[in-house]
């Protein structure tokens, strides 16, 4: 199961790394770059297949993370709030604008998780979606 994981996170697009207790994902959704400023907007998700209990395990993260201008500047920010526990649905996308800058990026959490399930479904695992402290 691990590694049909692995090979179906790669064909993503994103960095795979096996930590020999899990797998951790990242991938780059967007990047924008304007002289000293640089933003990328990643999505992290990790993910431990229990062989006793037949399930894949889940924690998944979406974050910004930037070099230069503060976002006081207007450039632009998001707030989301998410159950714990709970898995993300739908599809998240953002668009911003500023002269000669733009960074535009759409992720579709309720496509990645279907292909997700139905992958652990194929060799009789479940999925949970779990918080890691």
């Amino acid at each position: 199961m691990k590694e049909a994981l692995a090979e179906w996170l790669r064909s993503k697009g994103g960095e795979v790394q096996d930590t020999g207790r899990e797998l951790v994902f990242t991938k780059i959704l967007g990047e924008r770059r304007l002289l000293f400023l640089r933003q990328r907007i990643f999505f992290k998700a990790r993910f431990l297949v229990d062989e006793g209990k037949r399930e894949l395990q889940v924690h998944e993260e979406l974050w910004e993370k930037g070099v230069g201008l503060a976002q006081e500047t207007g450039i632009g920010s998001q707030k989301e709030v998410d159950q714990l526990g709970k898995k993300r649905e739908g599809q998240i996308s953002a668009r911003f604008s500023f002269p000669f800058f733009r960074l535009r990026f759409d992720f579709d959490y309720t496509q990645f998780h279907r292909e997700l399930e139905n992958l652990a479904q194929k060799f009789g695992y479940t999925v949970r979606y779990r918080v890691v402290p």
